[in-house]
This record gives structure tokens, sequence and C-alpha cells, in this order.
């Protein structure tokens, strides 16, 4: 289940690729066009939850907690400095504003965590988990810790002020409106969508790079390192997480879209 705590039926009116189908007859041809895998999910979770299909039996096995250590900020700082990635778990508006350089952006939401941790880091790579309250931080570790796919050092509690008292350089992430990205499109700059697939039905940018979220990481000697990139995908998140990827990878002219994406910009200024 999804770990917000209100309703999200404004949130998915206006970015859920399917709700903004403008007839029936679009509708039907975009869920027809979804990659298979997705809706075999959807039957067989309706199913289940319908009483047709038992429950996994895993569901009613123990979840062992893994126990994660918390990390002071030198101790922390040093487990970066010896090679570990720094992952910043504050919303995307918090991370734009201020981070500590080098330090990629996942926010902490329960339900994506996991995929989006494994989309943008390598397996068996160290990670530090940094987030304003502990709390955040802990539960991501142990979550992560539980799951395997990278060996967790700790987890702190740290705003960007602790970071630049400790001597780490702290910077914002390049960011621009649908304004800014339309006048980006126009002088000819560069774009990324990472956007999935089944998403571009709703329109996208010529000549774009189309490089889907998760398979950014293993993708990046495909885009250019020399001039402005804009990267973008329907509300700002994932462009924002993507723009941190680059960074962390050299690829410093990269900018994020946000907090609006593709959808806005296809119904102010079209194809």
């Amino acid at each position: 289940m999804s770990g917000k705590v209100s309703s999200t039926i404004g949130f998915e009116r206006r970015f859920n690729w399917a709700l903004q189908a403008p007839d029936r007859a679009t509708f039907s041809a975009w869920v027809s066009d979804t990659v298979r895998t997705a809706v075999a999910d959807v039957l067989h979770n309706r199913q289940t939850n319908q009483g047709l299909l038992p429950l996994p039996e895993a569901y009613f096995a123990p979840v062992a907690r893994v126990a994660t250590a918390a990390l002071s900020l030198p101790a922390a700082l040093a487990a970066v400095e010896a090679g570990a990635t720094l992952i910043d778990l504050r919303p995307r508006p918090d991370y734009a504003s201020a981070h500590p350089s080098g330090a990629l952006h996942i926010p902490a939401a329960r339900d994506a965590l996991l995929a989006r941790v494994t989309a943008l880091i390598a397996p068996g790579a160290t990670v530090v988990l940094c987030a304003e309250q502990a709390l955040v931080a802990s539960e991501a570790a142990e979550l992560l810790a539980t799951h395997g796919h990278n060996p967790i050092v700790g987890f702190l509690a740290a705003m960007p002020d602790d970071w630049q008292s400790a001597g780490v350089a702290v910077v914002p992430l390049p960011t621009i409106d649908i304004v800014g990205f339309h006048n980006h499109i126009a002088q000819g700059n560069a774009v990324l969508d990472v956007r999935d697939s089944y998403e571009w039905e709703k329109g996208i940018v010529q000549g774009a790079y189309r490089i889907a979220l998760g398979e950014l990481r293993a993708r990046l000697a495909e885009l250019p390192a020399d001039r402005p990139l804009a990267v973008v995908c329907e509300s700002g998140t994932r462009a924002s997480m993507a723009a941190a990827l680059l960074h962390h990878n050299g690829l410093t002219q990269a900018i994020a879209v946000a907090p609006d994406g593709m959808s806005e910009y296809m119904a102010r200024y079209g194809a």
C-alpha cells in the first residue's frame, strides 16, 4: 500500500497518464498498450483482494528486522570519503534548495524506496542514508537492509548547515519550471525524458533522449556532458532524482524540470 497519509485523487488526476485521456477510445488505447507485466500484476492483486487467489505464503511469514547503525556526522563523512554513496531522503524542494555535494536524491517513500535505490545505485555499493528526522532515516535503512541490495553503513539526521559545518560543500540542484523548460528547448539545448515508454503517448519533445529512470544508470554514456541538459518527467520527482544522478557522475550541466513535467508542457505549448 502507499505510504501517503492523505488522499491522492488530485495528484492522480493531474499526473496519472491514464486519467488524462480525453475520451474513452483514447483511454482504451493507452491501457491496451501498457506493458503486459504491469497489467498482469494489477489483475493478480485484484483477484487476491477479491479472495479469488490465496494470499502468498510470504504474507504470513514474520519479517526479520535487520538492525542498522545510527552514525555521527564524522562517522558518516568518513564512510562517504571511503566510497559509500550518500542518499539524501528529504523531499524534492528541500534537496533542490541545498544538499551535500555528491549526494543522490531519493525521497523517502516506503512504497517506492527499494525500487528507486535498485535503479540508481549499483548492487553491492555501500550506502549512507540521511534525512531531516532520524526516524525517517532509520526506517529507510532498515527497509533497505532487509532486502540486501546494498550494504547499509548506517543512517543519520543532518541538515545542509550541519554538513557545511563539517567542511562539506553544500550545493543546490539546478531547477527550472515549465516556462524555463520551454525557453531551454527554444534555444536548442538537449532534453532527457526519464518517463517510462508508455507515458510517451502523452507527448514528447522531438529529439529528446528518452531513457527511463530505471535504465539511466546503465546508459549514462549516451548523454552529452558538454552542454545544458534539461531532465523532465511528469511531476519533477523522477527528473530531480535523475539530475542528481547525473551530477553525481560528472554531468554537471543537468537541470531538473520541476515541479511540473511533460503533461503541463504539452498543455501549454503543444508538440
